[in-house]
């Protein structure tokens, strides 16, 4: 009979073994890039580099930024790959900056001019500001657009244990593609 310990042994011992050839694809390609994507990169060594894939070599991948010459990113030494799968609006943002900016502005405002004299009813106003701030902010910021990233696809293994009323419970995810 198997017990719960030689499972999580044998889980671990297969993990350890299988887990290199998860991480990257054929021929030391990095999985879920291809020429073209524009990629956002982190590695020990450099800070984050974003750019378009230009060549995938073996162990290594070819990165055009923005403002230099082609970089050659060597894949072993990456903590992450993400790559852009469109574009989001930065509404949330503008509006959440526009909330507070209106609400600091004429709650101070109230309090400088009003004092005593408003009878609390500067608070109204500051929220008024505040809601008008984070119209104004959302629609400004509506009209930038950035990146939307997400981590890039292939195959990856997700290992977790959990407690549970009886020993541990092991729940093992395993993630193909994109």
């Amino acid at each position: 009979m198997v017990r719960g310990g030689q499972i999580v042994a044998i889980l671990v011992s297969s993990l350890l073994v299988t887990g290199p050839l998860l991480a990257e694809g054929p021929s030391g390609e990095p999985p879920g890039v291809a020429v073209g994507d524009r990629v956002r990169i982190r590695s020990a060594r450099r800070g984050p580099i974003v750019g378009n894939v230009l060549e995938t070599r073996p162990g290594a991948l070819l990165i055009k930024t923005a403002d230099r010459f082609p970089t050659e990113v060597p894949i072993s030494g990456l903590t992450r790959i993400d790559v852009a799968v469109g574009t989001r609006s930065l509404a949330r943002e503008g509006a959440a900056i526009g909330f507070l900016a209106g609400g600091a502005f004429l709650t101070g405002f109230g309090l400088a001019v009003c004092r005593d004299e408003c009878d609390g009813y500067w608070a109204f106003f500051a929220l008024g500001s505040a809601g008008a701030g984070a119209l104004v902010g959302a629609l400004g910021g509506a009209t930038l657009k950035t990146d939307r990233w997400q981590p890039a696809g292939g195959r990856r293994v997700a290992v977790t244990l959990v407690p549970h009323r009886k020993g541990a419970a092991v729940n093992v995810a395993v993630r193909l593609g994109r």
